[in-house]
């Protein structure tokens, strides 16, 4: 007998809740949501200022709003602002509400996807989050003070003795697992450099400077390839996804941000490579003093 039942995804916020998505930025929030009535479904969009009374008085309306309309509650999904987005978390949180976050990464390349557009959009954010919600692309919200009064439960609970025994036989084992990482880590980059030893000069990145060791470009190198394949520097840039993009938000303009398109691991290397150029005794030392 087929049976048929009402399918939700535990990574989605609760489709009995009514969805506002908000962009948060430090002036105002820009609303959007959606809502059925007769089986049909509306949108709609609002925008306030990011302050305690408005974010206050938004959220008792739109809390009678989805009461009206036979929803139990509101789910709050928005994308993590730095400090902006504070006196709204807390607000809902404080109400009862539930509160989802957007990787900003993954908010990103969702936008680009959903306006065909890789620049800074306002006007489609608010959709965008919408969007990334329905899919379960979010992670819940949940405040640091809860999250310690959980941490200091579990601390005062014993585990016994033999549980005590079992936990420092892992921490033993995860110790000399370490060690034989460690000596796996240090032949391999012995390796490496050796490897880098006998390309030819062409192949190289020149020179060894105090700061800049051996072992970082080798690194560098495996994560590039063969130079030759690129024509131009400016393939470089793009390939460790470091690329210039302007960006806009609120009434904010022209704030120049990398793409971080390109290999992760290249970009980290060379920021590790940068980083310890910096010092007083090194190259970049004199500017950075």
């Amino acid at each position: 007998m087929k049976k048929v039942t009402q399918f939700h995804e535990s990574g989605k916020p609760n489709p009995s809740e009514l969805l506002l998505a908000i962009d948060v930025s430090s002036r105002s929030l820009d609303i959007y949501g959606r809502y059925m009535q007769q089986a049909e479904e509306y949108e709609f969009s609002d925008s306030i200022s990011n302050d305690l009374r408005s974010i206050a008085g938004m959220l008792d309306h739109y809390d009678r709003h989805a009461g009206v309309l036979g929803y139990t509650g509101l789910a709050i999904v928005l994308e993590p602002s730095g400090r902006h987005e504070q006196k709204l978390t807390r607000l809902a949180h404080d109400r009862g509400h539930s509160i989802c976050m957007v990787n900003p990464e993954r908010m990103y390349k969702a936008g680009v996807i959903h306006h065909d557009d890789d620049g800074k959009s306002d006007a489609q954010d608010g959709k965008v989050l919408f969007m990334m919600a329905r899919m379960g692309k979010v992670s819940r919200f949940e405040p640091l003070e809860e999250s310690w009064q959980q941490a200091e439960s579990s601390c005062l609970h014993d585990p016994g003795f033999r549980m005590h025994e079992l936990l420092c036989e892992q921490l033993d084992h995860l110790w000399e697992s370490w060690g034989h990482h460690a000596h796996r880590s240090e032949m391999l980059g012995r390796q490496m450099i050796h490897l880098v030893e006998k390309l030819a000069e062409e192949h190289r990145i020149p020179p060894i400077i105090s700061g800049f060791t051996e072992l970082m470009r080798a690194k560098i190198l495996a994560e590039i390839g063969p130079l030759e394949r690129f024509v131009h520097w400016r393939q470089l840039l793009a390939y460790s996804g470091l690329k210039i993009r302007m960006r806009q938000s609120g009434k904010y303009q022209g704030k120049d941000r990398i793409t971080k398109k390109g290999r992760v691991l290249l970009r980290k290397l060379l920021g590790q490579a940068a980083f310890s150029l910096t010092r007083s005794d090194r190259i970049l030392g004199e500017y950075y003093s």
